[in-house]
C-alpha cells in the first residue's frame, strides 16, 4: 500500500503550534505532502527509517523554528533543498542513506548553529559552519577529495568518513583540529604521506582509524604526542620504515593494528623492538 502523508487541516493551522512530528519507523512509503510546510512552529521533524521516495517538497523557509531534521534511511532523490538555509536555528541534520545527488547547497553554509551533520557529500561550504561538532559521512559511495578547508572547524569532536571512495591526499589541516576525539578515514582510496607532525596538535584524540588505504611513507613517531590515544588502526597500507617505538608511551592504548604493511620491527642501531616498547602499554588488549 502506498501512502502520502496527509496533514489534517486542524494540524495545518498555526494556532495548533505543533512543535514535533515523529513519523520514524512506521513502515510508511510514498511521497511527503508539502502541507508539512504549514506547521510553522515545528522544531523537530523525524521521517527516518521509512520508505519515502521522490523529491523532498517541504518548503523549509516556512519552518523558521526547525532545530532538528532527520530523513535518513529513505529513498529521497534530487538535491537537498536550498530552503533549509532559512532554518537559522537548525542544530541537527541527518540525511544519509538516500538517493540525493548534486552538490551540497552553498547557502547551507550559513547554518551557524549546526552541530551534528550526517549527509552524503563533503561540501566545502561546511567550513563556514563553525559550531559543527560531529560530521558523519561514513558508509556511502562518496567520491572526490577531502576539502582542506574543513580544517577550520575548530569545534569538531568527531569526523567519520570511513568506507567510501575518497581519493587524493589527506589534508594536513585535519591534524590541527585539537578538539577531535575520533577521526576515521579507513577503507577509502587515499594516498600519500601522513603529515610529519601528525598527533602533535591532537591532545584529545582517542581513536584514529586509517586502515585499508594506500598511504605510504613513514608512520611518524609524532603520533605519540596524542597521549589519550586508545585505538590506532593503520594496517593494510603501504607504510614503510621502522615501527615507531614511541608508541609505547601511549599509556591508554588498548588496540594497535599495524599489520599488512611494509613496516619493520627493529633497526641495527636500536636496542628495543616495538614489542618490548609496547609492554609499557598496560591497557593494551591481547
Amino acid at each position: 500500500m502506498c501512502y502520502q502523508i496527509g496533514i489534517p487541516t486542524s494540524l495545518s493551522s498555526g494556532s495548533n503550534r505543533v512543535v514535533a512530528l515523529n513519523l520514524s519507523e512506521k513502515a510508511l512509503e510514498g511521497t511527503i505532502s508539502p502541507y508539512i510546510s504549514n506547521l510553522s512552529f515545528l522544531q523537530d521533524l523525524d521521517l527516518s527509517n521509512d520508505s519515502f521516495h521522490g523529491h523532498l517538497l517541504v518548503d523549509f523557509s516556512r519552518l523558521p523554528l526547525l532545530k532538528k531534521l532527520s530523513i535518513r534511511k529513505n529513498h529521497f532523490e534530487g538535491s537537498i533543498t536550498q530552503t533549509l538555509s532559512h532554518c537559522r536555528g537548525l542544530q541537527i541534520l541527518l540525511a544519509p542513506d538516500n538517493q540525493f545527488y548534486g552538490s551540497f547547497p552553498k547557502s547551507l553554509g550559513s547554518l551557524s548553529e549546526l552541530k551534528y551533520l550526517n549527509i552524503g557529500t563533503i561540501p566545502v561550504a561546511l567550513a563556514n559552519v563553525t559550531k559543527l561538532k560531529r560530521f558523519n559521512i561514513g558508509e556511502n559511495q562518496i567520491q572526490g577529495n577531502i576539502p582542506p578547508e574543513l580544517g577550520s572547524l575548530t569545534h569538531l569532536m568527531a569526523f567519520s568518513m570511513q568506507m567510501n571512495n575518497l581519493t587524493g591526499t589527506l589534508p594536513e589541516s585535519l591534524f590541527n583540529l585539537s578538539a577531535l576525539l575520533g577521526l576515521s578515514f579507513m577503507t577509502n582510496q587515499l594516498i600519500g604521506h601522513l603529515p610529519k607532525n601528525a598527533g602533535r596538535f591532537l591532545p584529545n584524540l582517542e581513536q584514529l582509524y586509517m586502515a585499508a588505504n594506500n598511504f605510504d611513507g613513514t608512520l611518524w613517531a609524532s603520533l605519540s604526542n596524542a597521549t589519550r590515544l586508545q585505538v590506532v588502526t593503520a594496517e593494510s597500507n603501504k607504510f614503510s620504515g621502522l615501527m615507531p617505538l614511541e608508541l609505547g608511551s601511549l599509556s591508554q592504548l588498548r588496540r594497535l593494528y599495524l599489520g599488512r604493511s611494509m613496516l619493520t620491527n627493529v633497526s641495527g642501531s636500536r636496542k628495543l623492538s616495538i614489542l618490548t616498547s609496547l609492554t609499557r602499554c598496560r591497557m593494551l588488549e591481547k
